[in-house]
């Protein structure tokens, strides 16, 4: 069974955060959707949850609490042994859990992810691969943990990890520092292929904690399409 835990300050993302968990074909699954700001709106969140299973909803009783300390959190709610971090304005595939347990279980890593990712800017109409050739490797060289650290919005856990590394207390380069302390604490840290995600990067960005203009990102990346339908280009075919 999986546990996907979603942090959230923003009751604009609820219907991407359902959509993104109900849209998975993983039916042995948990939510535990954490709202960050006290002024978010509970009641209109677990009214949604009534109409999914196995969906649980906390609100931090503390404003100033930072994501790590959210996320960590959110790891304490969980049931599971395979712990999913979704982020709140991503899109995830219904086929992305499927894989990311597969290549879990082919590689034997305890933390997966992607360092490669399809990465959409929805003003622009454009489709990009960001972080290009990084996948279908361990992530276990500290030399390079900089380059190669897996995006957090794509980080699959066993539960054990937790009993070693949490989150730090921090808003910021989350990712980065999980994975340079599982590494450091000798866990196997797997990058796996770029289907079946898409960081969405609006234009608008004062909500994204990575603070790099998107003209600065884009330069950096390897344009697949101008579109406004990106699903054709990012889905990876069973079998395929």
């Amino acid at each position: 069974m999986v546990s996907v835990i979603t942090c959230t300050m923003r009751d604009s993302c609820l219907e991407n955060v359902f959509n993104n968990y109900a849209r998975q074909k993983w039916e042995d699954k948990e939510l535990i959707i954490v709202l960050t700001k006290v002024e978010m709106d509970q009641d209109r969140w677990e009214t949604e949850a009534k109409k999914h299973k196995n969906v649980s909803i906390f609100k931090v009783t503390d404003g100033g609490s930072s994501l790590g300390k959210c996320l960590n959190f959110a790891v304490e709610q969980t049931k599971y042994e395979i712990i999913a971090n979704f982020e709140d304005d991503d899109y995830y595939a219904q086929d992305y859990l499927n894989d990311s347990l597969s290549a879990m279980e082919l590689t034997n890593a305890d933390v997966i992810g992607k360092t490669t990712v399809y990465l959409f800017m929805p003003e622009r109409k454009v489709l990009a691969i960001f972080n290009s050739n990084n996948e279908h490797q361990y992530v276990n060289d500290q030399t390079k943990i900089g380059k190669q650290y897996l995006q957090g919005g794509t980080l699959v856990m066993k539960r054990h990890v937790f009993e070693r590394v949490l989150f730090r207390d921090q808003i910021r380069e989350l990712d980065r520092f999980f994975c340079n302390d599982c590494v450091s604490e000798g866990f196997k840290v797997y990058s796996s292929d770029k289907d079946n995600f898409v960081y969405i990067r609006n234009d608008s960005g004062g909500t994204h904690t990575w603070k790099v203009p998107n003209d600065i990102i884009l330069s950096v990346c390897k344009v697949v399409a101008y579109t406004e339908d990106f699903e054709p280009y990012i889905i990876k075919k069973r079998g395929g």
